[in-house]
């Protein structure tokens, strides 16, 4: 549990506090009263639910003090709890703020949709056409990871609620994952004479193997990889 007390000079208008990003489940009470829960914030494990977005609490104008009380609980994430700071300002600017990132991450996922359907339509036109493929699928994976993370756009996990957080960050690290395969198939396709097979076997069954472990455990055990995918990536980009 966060708590943080401020005297305010004056009387604010339209203004508010707004969380970046809480990783988890999470309770925001301003003044005493309970203003936004995040998920479902129940320390008995079986009733818990995480989610992962921002929270923006309006601050009434006729605050001249404020008492902030964050509760906060975590069974699921490595990096869970608030892992950006709070900011405070008129609600507009915020607004704004979360609408232009927002837009910005869309306009760069749509962009790299546009270019897996580009692909794609090679791939289908050109006899030997795995590059096109492989370039496709990784233009894809990262528009997908854009938007739905909570860093990125979260339009697609906004647009279905019904969906757990769970199964978008199974989504996410799986197409995380998929790429230390797919981007050393795809530099494999355009230099089959040169490049060994060998090494590509390796980062192939690499990926293979981190796809799986996405699947069959939970995100605390495969959220752990992220480093060993990181390696995997580095390797693939000196191969």
């Amino acid at each position: 549990t966060y708590r943080v007390t401020s005297q305010l000079r004056g009387k604010l208008v339209n203004h508010s506090i707004l969380f970046p990003q809480i990783n988890s489940a999470a309770k925001v009470w301003l003044n005493g009263k309970l203003m936004d829960e995040l998920g479902v914030c129940n320390a008995d494990r079986t009733k818990y639910r995480p989610e992962s977005r921002s929270v923006l609490i309006a601050i009434p104008d006729d605050t001249t003090t404020i008492e902030l009380v964050v509760q906060v609980i975590n069974y699921d994430y490595s990096r869970g709890g608030i892992t950006v700071q709070p900011v405070i300002g008129p609600t507009s600017s915020l607004l704004r703020s979360i609408n232009t990132r927002k837009g910005i991450e869309n306009i760069f996922a749509g962009c790299l949709i546009a270019m897996f359907f580009y692909q794609i339509t090679l791939f289908g036109l050109f006899q030997r056409g795995k590059p096109y493929l492989y370039i496709a699928l990784i233009c894809l994976f990262v528009a997908v990871r854009a938007m739905i993370t909570s860093r990125g756009s979260y339009l697609v996990p906004e647009l279905f609620p019904g969906i757990s957080v769970a199964a978008w960050k199974k989504v996410e690290f799986f197409a995380v994952y998929a790429i230390a395969a797919i981007f050393p198939l795809y530099i494999y396709s355009l230099f089959p004479a040169h490049a060994s097979k060998t090494i590509l076997r390796f980062f192939v069954a690499a990926g293979i193997i981190l796809c799986a472990v996405v699947a069959v455990t939970p995100y605390h055990i495969y959220g752990q990889l992220l480093n060993v995918f990181h390696i995997a990536l580095i390797g693939g980009f000196i191969f």
